[in-house]
């Protein structure tokens, strides 16, 4: 399961949400996807609770790719 989350939601703050979300589904991949530009200076605090994070106004592309790489298995290291 992946929950996509935006920071900036209409009835609460996204960045709120975190880690409730977290700790309700901690086995839930959790994805951030906002057009928030501030959303540099809360990146740290973010990252705590997300195991990915993109802004909007990169390429929609992204957003697909990024959300498969979640559910990827490990590379190998081979040496």
């Amino acid at each position: 399961d992946v929950l996509v989350l935006d920071l900036r939601l209409p009835d609460w703050p996204g960045i709120d949400l975190l880690p409730k979300a977290k700790e309700a589904w901690p086995k839930t991949k959790i994805f951030v996807y906002t057009g928030m530009e501030e959303a540099d200076h809360e990146f740290f605090d973010v990252i705590r609770y997300t195991d990915g994070f993109l802004k909007k106004s990169d390429h929609i592309s992204h957003l697909t790719s990024s959300i498969q790489k979640l559910f990827a298995p490990p590379l190998s290291k081979t040496v």
